[in-house]
């Protein structure tokens, strides 16, 4: 049993990884088609997250 999760621990973290990418090129689609469906920052999160206007959010560090 160890050794199968040993052996699909780089593609489950591909996985993770294409998920990833994809959640980014999303954001990156909305804030260049300028649609007003995304924010950033501490501020202007809260006040999304307190309206409930947040469909996905993306914390990074």
């Amino acid at each position: 049993f160890n050794q199968a999760i040993e052996l699909a621990a780089e593609t489950l973290g591909d996985v993770k990884f294409i998920q990833e990418k994809k959640l980014i090129s999303r954001y990156f689609e909305e804030v260049s088609r300028d649609s007003g469906q995304y924010c950033f920052g501490i501020e202007e999160t809260l006040k999304a997250l307190e309206m409930g206007a947040v469909e996905i959010l993306i914390v990074w560090e």
